[in-house]
This record gives structure tokens, sequence and C-alpha cells, in this order.
């Protein structure tokens, strides 16, 4: 967003709080500014994990991660994107197989 007039995307952002997101595509269609919906987009936190991905899964009860890492959660037989966070009360995580962590995924 570096390259972006601040006062267009303060115009962008009032009328997203105003209007609601589904207004943001005529906002940028009145302006002539196209976009690109067949352009990839990069999976994160929430996201399905699309099945050819799904075979690459490592099933270990030894596994650890770090906060920032991702980890897919099998939630209703479907696998979700999820983002290793830090406790924000700092309470004790548990060590080895009882350690617990905290996931975002959204």
């Amino acid at each position: 967003l570096f390259d972006v007039d601040s006062f267009l995307l303060e115009a962008l952002l009032r009328c997203a709080f105003k209007d609601g997101p589904e207004a943001i595509p005529s906002f940028l269609e009145k302006r002539d500014i196209q976009v690109d919906t067949l352009a990839p987009r990069h999976l994160g936190p929430g996201d399905m994990l699309p099945e050819d991905l799904q075979e690459h899964l490592v099933w270990s009860m030894h596994a650890t991660f770090g906060e920032g890492e991702n980890a897919a959660i099998l939630h209703k037989d479907v696998f979700i994107i999820a983002e290793v966070s830090k406790w924000v009360d700092q309470k004790q995580v548990g060590d080895g197989l009882s350690r617990s962590y905290l996931m975002r995924i959204s």
C-alpha cells in the first residue's frame, strides 16, 4: 500500500466502514481501478487446506510449534489452516505430549 495515495486510501476505508465490504468493488470501479479477481490468493488462518496439500501433512505426536508458525486443524472432517499464537495470560503451556497451543483461525 506504500504506492497508494493517502486520500484515496482514506476514502476507501471510509466507504468500507460506512457501507460495508460489499461496497468496495463499486468504489474501485467508479475510479477506474481494476481488480484482478483471478489473481492467486495466499492462504492464511481460517482458510480450508486444499485437498492437494493434505497429503503433505505431517502427523506426529512429537511435533512442537513456535509462535507464528502454521498448522492444520481437523474440524468436522475439514482441515483448516491455523496460526500458533502466544498465550495472552502467560499460562503454563505444559511440556511434550501434554503441551497446549493457542491457535488463531481467523
